[in-house]
């Protein structure tokens, strides 16, 4: 029986291949033992010896056993492992879909309050650009153009702060006003992004909006301490409403302008 206990030592590796190539090599060693290998002059061969012989079948029976065992429980485990695997990809999913804007594709307002409290959390002196923007006269265009363009041309916004925003996290932030978070980024490239925003809403107007403009009033403040992070998002929005008096406009708050 000292075979049995390898086939079962397998089921840690949870390897059919393993398990088989063991319970194999067990028994051609158990054959091989009785057939070819005599540890005694007087052993007598299992031919001419009915008990030896049923002891024989018997711990083949008892190998075989420990296979099909091993088999079952290393099915279980693998199936139980996908199962939590699976589970956990749900659970993922869900809060992804959860923190997800399901017009625009960006994340939402809920994920927005989440990294807020994370910024509050950072103890490592990470430097931080927060930048708001909102579409120029888009209750109008929503009022009479009908809510189906007024949505496309928030998909629009969506798609542009997605593919050029870089690392920075965009956000919906409610309505027609959107955000994008940037770590460690100085307020020079952050604007050069903005700008290449702006620049794709001025030609998604082209497909939704042929015979109207499309455009677009950021705010951009920055802030090296977690701590002023309030500061940071309300200095944003003084300068989002700077720009929102020329329109189609970027503007970085500035100390003194008369935020907070």
């Amino acid at each position: 029986f000292i075979f049995f206990f390898p086939i079962i030592l397998t089921v840690v590796y949870a390897d059919y291949v393993l398990t088989s190539a063991t319970a194999l090599l067990s028994v051609f060693a158990v054959m091989i033992s009785e057939f070819f290998i005599k540890w005694d002059v007087d052993k007598i061969s299992i031919w001419a010896d009915s008990v030896r012989f049923v002891e024989f079948i018997i711990s083949l029976f008892i190998l075989s056993a420990a296979y099909a065992v091993c088999m079952v429980v290393i099915r279980y485990e693998r199936e139980k492992n996908v199962a939590g695997i699976q589970k956990e990809i749900e659970r993922h999913e869900l809060r992804q879909r959860l923190n997800i804007d399901e017009l625009t594709g960006i994340y939402n307002r809920k994920a927005l309050h989440s990294a807020i409290r994370d910024i509050e959390e950072d103890e490592e002196g990470t430097t931080y650009v927060f930048v708001m923007i909102d579409i120029d006269n888009f209750k109008l265009l929503n009022d009479t153009l009908g809510h189906l363009i007024g949505d496309q041309c928030l998909m629009e916004m969506g798609r542009a702060m997605s593919e050029n925003c870089e690392d920075g996290l965009p956000f919906r932030f409610g309505g027609d006003e959107f955000c994008i978070l940037f770590k460690n980024r100085d307020v020079d490239s952050v604007v050069n992004i903005c700008a290449r925003i702006q620049k794709y809403m001025n030609e998604a107007a082209v497909r939704i909006l042929p015979d109207r403009e499309l455009t677009v009033s950021i705010g951009i403040a920055a802030h090296g301490q977690r701590s002023d992070i309030a500061r940071m998002v309300v200095n944003a929005d003084h300068a989002l409403y700077e720009a929102k008096v020329l329109k189609n406009t970027i503007h970085t708050y500035k100390p003194g302008e008369g935020a907070i």
